[in-house]
């Protein structure tokens, strides 16, 4: 995110309308990204650091964003381990760290996805 916004111009993109795309597990990476970001920091000497890591928009399909459900869970022990931290888990279960400044998601997913239970929350 911040070599993309730090190389914005060069790119002939807007640099405050940058977002990020992902399914599934690439889903809990992008959410990830839109709820453990920094402003950047303005002093660092390298001009990749100086800017915001934080997307403008995430589009989320088919995230993982807790470890609720089978499959969700399935792809927490994968990414974790089977014994994680349950402090790594709740770190990492990015539902928990929505806040005002979390960037607007475009959540996708359907009714008949068999390998998520509609019945974890």
């Amino acid at each position: 995110m911040r070599y993309v916004r730090s190389h914005a111009a060069e790119f002939n993109i807007a640099p405050e309308r940058i977002g990020v795309w992902g399914f599934s597990a690439g889903g809990h990476l992008a959410s990830t990204l839109g709820t453990h970001y920094d402003s950047g920091n303005p002093s660092a000497t390298h001009p990749i650091e100086r800017v915001s890591s934080r997307p403008d928009f995430m589009i989320l399909a088919y995230p993982v964003i807790d470890p609720l459900g089978g499959a969700a869970m399935g792809s927490f022990e994968n990414f974790l381990g089977k014994d994680a931290d349950p402090a790594l888990v709740r770190e990492l279960s990015n539902d928990l760290h929505v806040n005002a400044q979390t960037p607007p998601p475009f959540l996708m997913a359907a009714g008949d996805d068999q390998a998520v239970s509609r019945n974890a929350h």
